[in-house]
């Protein structure tokens, strides 16, 4: 499976860049985190992939899904984060879930998080 081009999706959006720097610069592939990252960030992994076989070739394409979760000073901030992600993901995402958020233990940051579903072609 290649990697997810997930900032593709979401740096064009206005919103995504006010809460997430210019190029979405603070949202980061798990284990890719920096030590003090700046409040709002998220962080995305792919936590599945189906390839979508077909009968007469091999899968061009993944659905894939992706868990992001939001980290912020306070919860409005981090649903309101989370939400412009959303958003900036509708034109390519099949579904969308909400995942229980509690607060992050070791930094006591607000936490929001999703699932998305998207199809990923292997071009």
């Amino acid at each position: 499976m290649h990697a997810i081009p997930l900032l593709k999706y979401v740096r064009g959006s206005a919103s995504v860049v006010s809460f997430f720097g210019a190029g979405a610069e603070r949202i980061y592939a798990a284990g890719r985190l920096p030590d003090s990252p700046q409040a709002p960030y998220a962080v995305w992994q792919l936590v599945s992939g189906l390839p979508d076989n077909d009968l007469d070739e091999h899968a061009t394409e993944d659905l894939v899904s992706i868990q992001i979760d939001v980290y912020a000073a306070t919860f409005g901030e981090s649903c309101a984060a989370a939400g412009a992600l959303r958003s900036a993901l509708k034109s390519v995402a099949q579904d969308f879930s909400v995942n229980p958020s509690p607060p992050e233990p070791d930094t006591k940051l607000a936490r929001s998080s999703f699932d998305v579903e998207l199809y990923h072609s292997f071009d």
